[in-house]
């Protein structure tokens, strides 16, 4: 079961993040506080009883601590240096690979490269810094405090910690790169091309067209021979930092309702949360940083309300906001910034390079020469490949950060009222109550807003078109480098709008009954009976932005034409005229039974089985 099927709680008040499906955190503050101010974690993995059942998966409730008439102080801390731990197996070191790599020209016909001739660039060898050198950093620190003790002599007590965790690291990571022959048509990158036509005569021709440079120019060439991918390793040392702050402030209160003793419980819990992610999709140049920040207010009145019956009252407001940033510097080096003018602003999460063309024919040396051009990267003169997000070269690494995912933003709200009430009576134990949630999500993901090129490998269908020619390069299937060469992608992906904004925001209610009865029928077993009802309201965006599409002169026109060729319009069928994201469903009873027995006195093997719904 995925973690959108749990439910967590802090105190009982909601710690969902409605967006994912997980409990508000970010990538390094993995705990909405720290476990230290943490007085017990509990979790019913089956058969949750009604007062639990908002979700099928697990129930996962931690209960903070509360400060004592007495002040009380921790200070803790963790400390490791790389010096302390064993090398990861997957971090090469200098004895596994030379400090510099100059690629040559590889020699038929075992296609050996180790002792050909230089690749040229500018006229000088091309030679590659190798960054494998010895083991990369990783330092982790985490550090914390807690205080409590009574905060006035009127029965007020305080519990505050802060925790801290730092992480300095480096990753080693390696990308499949195109060799210097693959950066060719029919792998002639360093031999240039040869084509025989019909009269046998020879044609000689540069392995790439002047687009086909601007596309492998984004390609850095590999710098690593002995990595995992061969003679296409490149290898990069990325950056892996990560801090976050975990901090909760809990003040407790005694007091008297109605001639009853209460107690009032608050509690503000924050996490600040900055990770760089190295890699993303296994792409080069996908390395972003994730900001996260998370923060949850709960406010609890319990208490008893005669001798038999008690309740609690829980609200509580919970925010997770969620960016991501552009991560470029030293480490990224190969790229130039992407300005388009007239503005001049950098775009982020665009390639940008410097041209470099291949000028190599057979019969001369393998040579490539840089390209002048705007040193700054500007795209509006349209040369090179233009603004480009993603490229995808079918058997080697993707380049560029997924454009169908980032850049994304969210900021997820939810609002909590709750009440629980217990009443005892015999041999029973009624528990009945209600949960109301009013739930925003405001989010903004650029979908394909930046153009993702893909070149895959295809059939050289000119051997179909001319059948009777007998030139062996026409029966050759096309690799996904030869269409790079040709400049001839496969496929182009964007999203076109005169205004593009995909920011949406949604609104919706999730409430729930419960009553629930537990029977002690006799010492050893005990039966519980009980019923929810769940009734989730369909979202609706703020601006009508997805409902208005349900009657848009776009889907008019569509079902009419279907209609108009085929009879009816499947489209249509599949909408059965609805006029939100989904039809509302108010059918959701949840019955429960379930029983507990244990055979033996000494009560040390129970057996325990039931039936319920969850929705």
């Amino acid at each position: 079961l995925c973690s959108r099927g749990n439910n967590f709680t802090v105190d009982g008040s909601d710690n969902n993040d409605e967006d994912i499906g997980v409990r508000r955190q970010g990538f390094t503050a993995l705990v909405p506080q720290a476990i230290e101010s943490v007085n017990q974690v509990r979790i019913t993995t089956a058969l949750a009883t009604p007062q639990y059942g908002r979700s099928l998966g697990g129930q996962i409730d931690a209960v903070s601590r509360y400060g004592g008439r007495q002040f009380q102080g921790e200070l803790y801390g963790f400390y490791t240096d790389r010096r302390l731990q064993a090398r990861n197996p997957f971090d090469l070191t200098r004895q596994d690979a030379p400090e510099s790599y100059t690629l040559r020209k590889c020699l038929p016909p075992a296609q050996f490269c180790a002792e050909g001739p230089p690749i040229l660039l500018d006229r000088q060898p091309l030679v590659r810094e190798n960054p494998v050198g010895g083991e990369n950093p990783l330092t982790q620190g985490q550090f914390g405090a807690i205080l409590s003790g009574p905060l006035t002599k009127r029965q007020t007590f305080f519990l505050a910690s802060l925790e801290r965790r730092l992480y300095h690291a480096s990753r080693e990571s390696n990308f499949s790169v195109p060799t210097v022959s693959q950066r060719g048509l029919f792998n002639s990158g360093d031999s240039g091309l040869t084509v025989n036509g019909v009269d046998s005569s020879r044609n000689d021709a540069y392995p790439t067209t002047i687009s086909a440079d601007s596309f492998f120019s984004l390609f850095p060439f590999p710098n690593n021979p002995r990595g995992p991918y061969g003679d296409n390793t490149f290898t990069r040392i990325l950056p892996a930092d990560a801090s976050g702050t975990i901090g909760s402030l809990r003040l407790d209160q005694d007091l008297t309702l109605a001639g009853r003793a209460h107690r009032l419980a608050a509690r503000y819990n924050l996490t600040d949360d900055q990770s760089t992610l190295p890699v993303t999709g296994e792409a080069l140049f996908s390395s972003m940083r994730a900001e996260v920040r998370t923060q949850n207010f709960s406010l609890v009145v319990g208490g008893t309300i005669s001798p038999t019956t008690s309740h609690e009252l829980r609200l509580s407001y919970g925010r997770t906001h969620l960016d991501f940033a552009e991560v470029r510097g030293p480490y990224a080096d190969f790229l130039l910034p992407s300005k388009l003018r007239p503005s001049g602003a950098s775009i982020p999460f665009l390639l940008n390079a410097r041209s470099i063309a291949n000028n190599t024919t057979p019969g001369r040396p393998a040579q490539y020469a840089t390209q002048s051009g705007d040193a700054e990267g500007d795209f509006a003169d349209g040369d090179g490949t233009g603004p480009l997000g993603q490229m995808i070269v079918s058997g080697f690494s993707p380049l560029g950060v997924d454009v169908h995912n980032f850049p994304q933003r969210r900021a997820n709200n939810t609002f909590q009222v709750a009440e629980t009430v217990s009443h005892r009576f015999q041999r029973h134990q009624l528990v009945w109550g209600g949960d109301l949630r009013r739930v925003q999500l405001n989010s903004r993901l650029d979908r394909n807003f930046r153009p993702q090129v893909q070149f895959s490998g295809l059939a050289n269908l000119q051997s179909l078109v001319n059948p009777g020619r007998s030139d062996p390069l026409l029966n050759r299937m096309l690799q996904g480098t030869d269409l790079v060469a040709l400049g001839a992608p496969t496929s182009f992906q964007q999203t076109l709008a005169f205004q593009p904004d995909s920011t949406i925001g949604l609104r919706l209610w999730q409430s729930s009954l419960f009553v629930e009865d537990q029977i002690q029928l006799a010492p050893t077993f005990k039966v519980v009976l009980g019923l929810r009802y769940e009734l989730n309201s369909v979202p609706r965006e703020v601006d009508a932005r997805i409902e208005k599409t349900f009657a848009s002169r776009e889907l008019r026109i569509f079902t009419d034409a279907e209609k108009q060729r085929y009879g009816s319009s499947g489209l249509a069928t599949y909408l059965a005229g609805r006029e939100g994201i989904f039809a509302p469903d108010r059918d959701n009873f949840a019955p429960h039974l379930a029983f507990a027995w244990a055979p033996f006195r000494q009560g040390k093997t129970v057996i325990r089985g039931g039936y319920g719904i969850y929705f």
